[in-house]
């Protein structure tokens, strides 16, 4: 990278998604911001390595114990 600390994308939720194997399902963050560059072919198989450092999900009244906790638990899991 040469700019350290910078951001290398800033993608919303039709653009990325986050792998959850052990309950065979994945999670689309509202937005997703990734510092590094994906490290790997850039095919299917890049969402298995390629976690986002921050994650946002905008909170809907009728949501808000799956976004506050659920999600959160599952994205802290993940190493985002």
């Amino acid at each position: 990278m040469s700019n350290p600390g910078s951001i290398h994308a800033i993608l919303g939720s039709l653009d990325c998604k986050l792998l959850i194997p052990e309950l065979e399902s994945e999670r689309h963050p509202d937005i997703a911001v990734y510092l590094t560059a994906p490290k790997g072919p850039k095919d299917r198989t890049l969402w298995r390595s390629w976690v986002p450092e921050l994650a946002i999900e905008v909170v809907s009244e009728g949501s808000r114990d799956r976004d506050y906790t659920e999600k959160r638990d599952e994205y802290w899991a993940l190493g985002v």
